[in-house]
């Protein structure tokens, strides 16, 4: 059997001096309530602001790197790519039938039980050859 002893990593090298890390100190100890007021300035007129996708939603901009991640932009990339509406489903595209009649997808088995689809297809019989 084979140990495996892994080494801690080794901490980043800056190249910052001592008497540097020490001036900042001091300087941040010195202006800390104009610093807070400034990142507490910035932060609230960052997290109000809006920002609209092309996809079509307007989401917060903290939260924009999730949502060009997720599934509902993706989905709705997907439907502008192949020329539909960005919010379009599966459920909501439209089928012609051989009947002459227009059916939207989520109502095809509704549509198949009609007596104008029963009658067509009792009418139209089509043999197919294999």
């Amino acid at each position: 059997m084979e140990v495996i002893i892994r080494q801690p990593k080794k901490e980043p090298k800056y190249n910052r001096s001592p008497a540097l890390i020490e001036a900042q100190k001091r300087y941040y100890e010195k202006h800390k309530d104009h610093i807070v007021e400034q990142q507490t300035k910035y932060n609230e007129t960052y997290n109000s602001t809006i920002f609209s996708c092309i996809c079509g939603c307007k989401v917060l901009n903290s939260s924009v790197y999730h949502h060009i991640r997720s599934t509902k932009h993706l989905v709705r990339m997907n439907n502008i790519a192949e020329g539909r509406l960005a919010g379009s489903k599966m459920a909501d595209t439209r089928h012609n039938c051989e009947c002459g009649s227009v059916y939207v997808y989520k109502n095809a088995e509704q549509h198949f039980r009609t007596q104008k689809h029963k009658n067509y297809m009792k009418n139209n019989i089509k043999l197919k050859v294999i």
